[in-house]
């Protein structure tokens, strides 16, 4: 277990380095107004076409959904979307972690239907309500016999190590001072997320 933790510790290394390296290059376009080459990196990185349409109008979530929606639909992947998010609403403050715990637990909700051959779609619930914003993930399972873990739950690729995706997530909203509930309902995995988000 020592060396499969060691070895996860060294991919995190490689990808906090090769990410300062991506940074630095949209750091100096942004630096030139070239938006035509950071769109170039950033799609590179997908590795796919995103959708460019407004789903919320919220421009950092509506760039997860864009991304996700794009995959889903290229897999083959069923998905319900229930979004009640103001057009307006400014997240600048939270957008990275917030952007990137959405990401995450949607990523895991395709992982585990393309994995298990599962037809069910996937429900993406958002709302913002009394200064929060709250994410509600639900999608199908083969088994209700999981192992609810917060410090990372065991990875299904390879089930001698443990997923970085809920222990990233999180982190990320304990220093958002958000909740995390994770359970099982009626054979499926809800992730329910609640971060407060400050108004100016």
């Amino acid at each position: 277990m020592t060396s499969e933790i060691i070895q996860q510790e060294e991919e995190l290394a490689i990808l906090r380095h090769d990410l300062k390296n991506i940074v630095s290059s949209i750091d100096f376009y942004a630096d030139s107004n070239d938006f035509e080459n950071i769109k170039a990196i950033t799609r590179e990185i997908l590795g796919q076409e995103v959708f460019n349409r407004k789903i919320t109008g919220c421009i950092p979530i509506d760039a997860i959904l864009n991304q996700k929606i794009s995959k889903m639909k290229k897999d083959g992947v069923q998905f319900h979307l229930d979004l009640q998010i103001p057009y307006n609403l400014d997240i600048s403050s939270i957008a990275i972690d917030s952007c990137a715990i959405l990401g995450n637990i949607i990523d895991n909700a395709i992982e585990e239907i393309e994995r298990n051959g599962l037809t069910n779609p996937i429900e993406i619930v958002l709302r913002f309500k009394n200064n929060k914003l709250v994410f509600r993930v639900a999608n199908p399972i083969l088994t209700s016999e999981i192992d609810i873990n917060y410090d990372g739950m065991k990875s299904m690729k390879l089930p001698n190590r443990r997923g970085l995706g809920i222990k990233s997530s999180y982190d990320r909203i304990m220093k958002l001072k958000g909740h995390l509930n994770i359970n099982i309902q009626s054979n499926k995995f809800v992730v329910l997320v609640v971060i407060p988000l400050k108004i100016k």
